[in-house]
């Protein structure tokens, strides 16, 4: 592969996947939540919701971030590329397997956990003839709400963005 042509590549995954990362882990994640949320829909079913699209979402995204993951890992072997470029991209590519082999198997574990927690109506008496009807997430007595891994994984979502700016930039300038 041509020089300028690994570059080109190189350069366009990184900040092609830096969008789909600050996109989707930045800005879509949170606003689902709060979104359900200030519809009026109960928290925990709300959550729960959410929970099951941010499933099939980060699916894509995480496939996505493969195809972004290879066209480096190509680019970077057949471009012979600078040191900077070299680094960044591993890097970034470091930083995607952690994710992908060691935080992801954990999250999938706490969402099929969600995921199968009981939706019941709920009645409440709110007058002497009338009744309001509900949802209501059963959650089981002993299970814990949000794990480390959560966190661990956007931490390293951030440290991703920060090292794909870097590996963007780099080769651009190695160009």
């Amino acid at each position: 592969m041509d020089h300028k042509v690994a570059v080109a590549l190189t350069s366009a995954a990184a900040f092609s996947w830096f969008g789909l990362v600050l996109g989707i882990s930045g800005l879509e994640a949170r606003r689902k939540f709060r979104g359900l949320e200030a519809a009026g829909m109960n928290k925990e079913v709300a959550s729960r919701l959410a929970v099951g699209i941010g499933q099939l979402v980060f699916k894509a995204v995480n496939f996505t971030e493969g195809v972004f993951f290879l066209a480096i890992l190509v680019a970077a072997a057949a471009g012979s590329p600078k040191a900077p470029v070299a680094v960044f991209a591993g890097i970034v590519l470091l930083l995607w397997s952690v994710q992908m082999a060691a935080v992801r198997p954990v999250l999938n574990r706490h969402t099929k956990r969600v995921l199968k927690r009981k939706v019941v109506i709920a009645d409440t008496k709110v007058g002497p003839d009338q009744q309001l009807s509900r949802l209501e997430v059963v959650t089981p007595a002993g299970e814990k709400k949000k794990g480390r891994a959560h966190v661990v994984y956007i931490v390293l979502d951030a440290m991703k963005l920060l090292a794909l700016i870097a590996l963007g930039t780099a080769a651009l300038a190695a160009g």
